[in-house]
C-alpha cells in the first residue's frame, strides 16, 4: 500500500543548499518535502528561486485576496502559501504548515 510518505522526498535542511534570503527570512522552512515528480523534471535553481522567494515574503502569483490572507497569518502564525512560475512554464505550489516545521513544494498544475 503506498502512502503520503512514499510520494515524497524529504530533505533534512542540511541536505539543501540554503537560497539566498534576506537578513531575517519571513518564513522558516522547516523540513522541506518536494514532490518526485517536481524533483526530476525542474531545474534545481527554479526550485531554489522559487522557495527564496516564499521565505521573503514573495508570494508570487497569488490573487489579492490571498495575498492579504498570508499577510496575515504571518502576524497570526497561520500557514502560509505561495504560487511562482518557472521557467519551463510550470506553477510551483509552495504551502509552510502553521508551526514551520513543514514546507511542502508541489505543482500547481497538477
Amino acid at each position: 500500500m503506498k502512502t503520503a510518505a512514499d510520494s515524497l522526498y524529504v530533505l533534512p535542511m542540511q541536505l539543501v543548499r540554503e537560497p539566498r534570503t534576506p537578513a531575517k527570512p519571513k518564513v522558516c522552512l522547516g523540513r522541506l518535502c518536494i514532490i518526485p515528480t517536481i524533483a526530476n523534471t525542474l531545474p534545481a535553481a527554479d526550485i531554489l528561486a522559487a522557495l527564496a522567494k516564499h521565505v521573503s515574503g514573495d508570494w508570487g502569483d497569488l490573487p489579492p485576496r490571498e495575498f492579504a490572507a498570508n499577510q496575515r497569518a504571518l502576524r497570526r502564525g497561520d500557514p502560509v502559501c505561495s504560487l511562482h512560475v518557472c521557467s519551463r512554464g510550470k506553477r510551483l505550489w509552495i504551502a509552510t504548515e502553521t508551526d514551520r516545521a513543514v514546507t511542502t513544494v508541489m505543482l500547481a498544475d497538477g
